[in-house]
């Protein structure tokens, strides 16, 4: 636990998230490693963790404690919940005794048994888009004070920042396997055309058109054919194939 307003404790938690943002590292390290210098810059805070909003849902990453899993289930079970209003409301929570909440009664009662003293919760957005919640949970109440709620929000922008560019990175790498994915059928296939066209004496229209005929008649993809063909033609021959220049 760091002690309030530590400045040295600041610095390092930025500079941390700076090495995050340079690093490429993927979604879930990322949050893995938000929540755990959370935990160590914020006064208070014991357990840490993300509800990320992923394809129109939310879901938990980066939990530094199997109970931050655990009250993020109860959240979604109940619909109520820091993570859920953080999100919706695109604001910040803070409450200081969970067996006295009213705010997520439901919420904070299953929250309280499992030995939760308070939370506070940060939305993380860049923009106007949410990209998910921030949550610190405190063992024992009144565990938070005003000079903590500031820090946590100061981290939570730098944080968004961080997870939005892992997340962009995510789907450029995505991408990229998808481009390269696209290549390799084009390669297949053409290879497959040159060996119709050089086996078969056809044109290259009359060679599409057979392959596209065997994959209708076969009810298969047009690649999955192609591929086939070009595995036969290798076995036959002992070598790859080559496309027809």
């Amino acid at each position: 636990m760091s002690s309030q307003g530590d400045p040295e404790e600041l610095t390092d938690s930025l500079t941390g998230l700076a090495r995050v943002l340079i690093s490429k590292e993927s979604v879930e390290s990322t949050t893995q490693r938000i929540a755990e210098l959370a935990v160590k810059l914020v006064n208070g805070g014991d357990y840490a963790g993300i509800s990320l909003v992923r394809r129109g849902e939310i879901k938990t990453l980066g939990a530094t404690d199997q109970l931050v899993e655990d009250l993020d289930s109860i959240q979604y079970q109940v619909g109520e919940g820091p993570c859920l209003s953080s999100i919706q409301e695109q604001g910040s929570f803070q409450i200081d005794d969970m067996c006295a909440d009213t705010i997520w009664p439901d919420f904070s009662a299953r929250a309280c048994k499992l030995g939760v003293g308070g939370l506070m919760a940060f939305v993380l957005k860049v923009s106007d888009d949410s990209l998910g919640a921030l949550n610190l949970y405190s063992r024992w109440p009144n565990s938070f004070h005003p000079e903590d709620r500031v820090t946590g929000a100061l981290f939570a922008t730098y944080a968004a920042i961080a997870l939005a560019n892992a997340q962009t990175h995510a789907r450029d790498v995505e991408r990229v396997s998808e481009l390269e994915h696209g290549l390799a059928t084009r390669d297949v296939i053409g290879t497959a055309l040159g060996i119709i066209m050089e086996r078969d004496r056809r044109t290259s229209t009359q060679a599409f058109e057979f392959l596209r005929g065997e994959s209708q008649r076969r009810n298969e993809k047009l690649r999955t054919i192609a591929a086939e063909i070009v595995l036969a033609t290798e076995r036959t021959f002992g070598g790859p194939a080559r496309s027809k220049k």
